[in-house]
């Protein structure tokens, strides 16, 4: 788990928060230039990519890569008995199934934030350098003036219930998936959008208690 679920989603991980920051920063950092406001590009991406945009990417990477397949893998080992077997081993299926993906998110998700945040600003670093010639060093000391203490810490917790919602909703799809392989498929489905749109409303939720003094 911690192979399928760390090293191997880092590549999907990377490839989505940084296009997602080049996409913001080109959007943004011409238009604040124009008004003048070219001191607060570095501080604006910095403070988008920690709050919003690397928290829900990591999770929506991590959901569509292995929260499907989890799903996928434990609805067939319903749908073919192997789950009662495990009950009549007198083996709790939830606590076989779900406890190692459990601890392999909790352990590694700090470790892929941290590397999404990185690639995410030097993305945005790249970008705003092609686009309005912003140096570096501009970019990295406006980031510092509008990151506090709270955009360090905040995006962890957010992409932890994040991950961890997505994990349990994944399982419990699995677990109640009933018939053949057509269920299996739709029990996949139905767990791809409820994870979706559960993030993006828990995120609704977390960000006026997280970052709103």
């Amino acid at each position: 788990r911690l192979v399928f679920i760390g090293y191997e989603s880092i590549l999907m991980i990377v490839a989505l928060c940084s296009i997602a920051s080049m996409i913001l920063t080109y959007n943004t950092a011409i238009e604040l230039t124009n008004q003048g406001g070219r001191e607060l590009v570095g501080g604006l991406i910095a403070v988008a990519d920690l709050r919003e945009i690397v928290p829900i990417f990591v999770a929506f990477a991590l959901a569509a890569r292995c929260g499907t397949a989890l799903t996928a893998e434990i609805s067939t080992m319903t749908v073919t008995e192997q789950v009662d077997v495990l009950k009549v081993l007198k083996i709790d299926p939830v606590y076989f199934l779900l406890s190692p993906t459990l601890l392999a998110v909790i352990i590694l998700t700090p470790l892929l934030l941290a590397i999404a945040i990185i690639v995410s600003l030097f993305s945005g670093m790249f970008i705003a350098k092609m686009v309005i010639n912003l140096e570096f060093a501009e970019f990295l000391n406006s980031a510092w003036k509008y990151v506090g203490l709270k955009e360090y810490f905040y995006p962890l917790i957010k992409t932890e219930i994040f991950c961890i919602y997505a994990l349990l909703i994944n399982v419990t799809m699995g677990l109640n998936c009933k018939g053949g392989a057509k269920e299996v498929g739709l029990a996949t489905t139905k767990a791809t959008a409820l994870v979706i749109v559960g993030i993006i409303i828990l995120d609704g939720l977390l960000t006026p208690i997280l970052f709103i003094d």
